[in-house]
C-alpha cells in the first residue's frame, strides 16, 4: 500500500508524527517535502528517514505562490495521499483535481476556518480547495463539526495538532513558590510579538518585582530583543535559542509559573498545558484554533491588545495567585494528552490510510 503525506517542509516538531506513521505504515510511507515553507525560517530539518523524499519548491509571486516540481510529486496518485490545506500551494489543486476525477482517496490536512475565535466562516478559495479532497483531517475539535455541515457528504476526521507524546504530558513538578519567571514558547517574529513581553517585564522590574522571562525559540527578531534586555539591563531573562528537545523544554520550565503570549497563539498553547502551565493571553490576536483549549479563568488569563502595561498587570496578577493556578496543572496536562498527542494524530491519519474513503 502506497501512502504520501504533501508537505510544504518538514519542520523539527513533526519528524516524530512521521517516524510514528512509518513505523505502522511501513515502507510504502513517505512525505514528499521541499526545503523550507513559504517563511524562510521554518525549513526541513530531516536526517537520514527513509520516509522522506524532498521536492522542489518554486516560490512565486514575491513568496506567495508556490510549487512544487519532481517526480515524487506526481507519484503521489500512484496511491492514497495527504495533502496540505493551503490554497497558495499550486500544485496541490492539480493534484486534487486528478485524484476527483479518478475517484481516488485524498484527503486533506490543516486548518480551515478563520482565525477569529469560534469562526464557522472559510474563505472561497479553501472552500472550493477542501471540496476536491474525498476526506478532510482538521486541526482541532471545534472545526469539525462547521466542516461537516459545510461538506456532509466528506468524512471529516480530526488530528489534534500536537508536538507532543502522551507520556510527556506531565506537570512540572516545581514547588510554585520557586518559579518567578514567565515562558516564552516559539519564533521570535513580530507577529508573535516577542519585545512586547520584554516591555511588559520592564514595567515590572521596575515596580520592583523579581520577575524574569525565559525565551524558547528563534528568529529574525532575537538580536532586537537580546539588545533590549541589555539596554534596559533587564533581569533574569534567558534565551534559549530554538528547541525541540523535551527534557530541556521541561529543564527551563520548571523556573516558569505561565507560559506568556504576546502575539498570536499557536502550537505553545499544547505545548503549555502539557506542561501543566496557565497561558497569558490576548483574545483580539489572530489566534490558531488550538486556543479551544483555553478556559479563562482555569488555564488562561487575557491581557489587551499590544499594551505592555496590561500584558505585565496580568503576569504580575497570576504570579501573586501562582499555587492557585498550577493546583490545575494535572488536568490541563491530562486533556492534552486526550485529544492532542502526537499518538493521537497518528491514529488518525492511520485511520485514513487504512479505510476506504470514496471521493463524493
Amino acid at each position: 500500500m502506497r501512502c504520501s503525506i504533501l508537505q510544504t517542509c518538514v519542520p523539527p516538531y513533526r519528524v516524530p508524527l512521521f517516524d510514528g506513521l512509518a513505523a505502522g505504515l511501513g515502507s510504502g510511507f513517505r512525505v514528499v517535502a521541499g526545503e523550507r515553507f513559504f517563511d524562510s525560517s521554518i525549513r526541513t530539518e530531516v536526517s537520514g528517514a527513509s520516509w522522506y523524499t524532498a521536492c522542489d519548491n518554486k516560490f512565486l509571486a514575491g513568496n506567495r505562490l508556490l510549487w512544487q516540481g519532481g517526480e515524487a510529486v506526481s507519484r503521489l496518485l500512484d496511491g492514497s495521499f495527504v495533502v496540505e490545506g493551503n490554497p497558495r500551494c499550486l500544485r496541490t489543486w492539480l493534484i486534487l483535481a486528478q485524484a476527483r476525477v479518478r475517484k481516488m482517496p485524498a484527503a486533506i490536512w490543516g486548518h480551515a476556518l478563520g482565525r477569529k475565535a469560534g469562526s464557522t466562516e472559510m474563505a472561497s478559495s479553501r472552500r472550493t480547495m477542501f471540496s476536491l479532497a474525498s476526506t478532510i483531517i482538521c486541526y482541532c475539535y471545534s472545526e469539525q463539526l462547521p466542516l461537516q455541515r459545510l461538506f456532509p457528504r466528506k468524512t471529516v476526521l480530526v488530528a489534534g495538532n500536537s508536538t507532543v507524546r502522551r507520556s510527556e504530558c506531565v506537570p512540572v513538578s516545581t514547588p510554585a513558590e520557586h518559579r518567578n519567571s514567565v515562558l516564552f514558547l516559539g519564533r521570535l517574529v513580530s507577529a508573535k510579538k516577542p519585545l512586547l513581553l520584554l516591555r511588559a517585564l520592564k514595567e515590572l522590574q521596575k515596580q520592583g518585582n523579581r520577575l524574569g522571562a525565559v525565551f524558547v525559540g528563534d528568529g529574525l527578531e532575537r538580536e532586537a530583543c537580546e539588545k533590549f534586555a541589555r539596554t534596559e539591563e533587564l533581569r533574569g531573562v534567558l534565551f534559549v535559542g530554538s528547541c525541540f528537545d523535551r527534557a530541556r523544554i521541561r529543564e527551563v520550565a520548571a523556573s516558569c509559573f505561565a507560559v506568556a503570549s504576546p502575539g498570536y497563539v499557536g502550537l505553545s498553547v499544547l505545548d503549555a498545558q502539557s506542561l501543566g502551565l496557565p497561558v497569558i493571553y490576548c483574545r483580539e490576536e489572530p489566534n490558531a484554533p488550538e486556543v479551544e483549549i483555553l478556559q479563562d479563568g482555569f488555564n488562561a488569563a487575557a491581557f489587551s491588545q499590544d499594551s505592555a502595561a496590561s500584558l505585565a498587570k496580568a503576569i504580575s496578577e497570576m504570579y501573586v495567585t501562582r499555587a492557585n493556578w498550577l493546583a490545575g496543572g494535572e488536568i490541563a496536562s491530562q486533556a492534552v494528552a486526550e485529544k492532542y498527542s502526537i499518538e493521537g494524530m497518528i491514529e488518525t491519519f492511520t485511520t485514513f490510510f487504512k479505510g476506504q474513503s470514496s471521493p463524493v
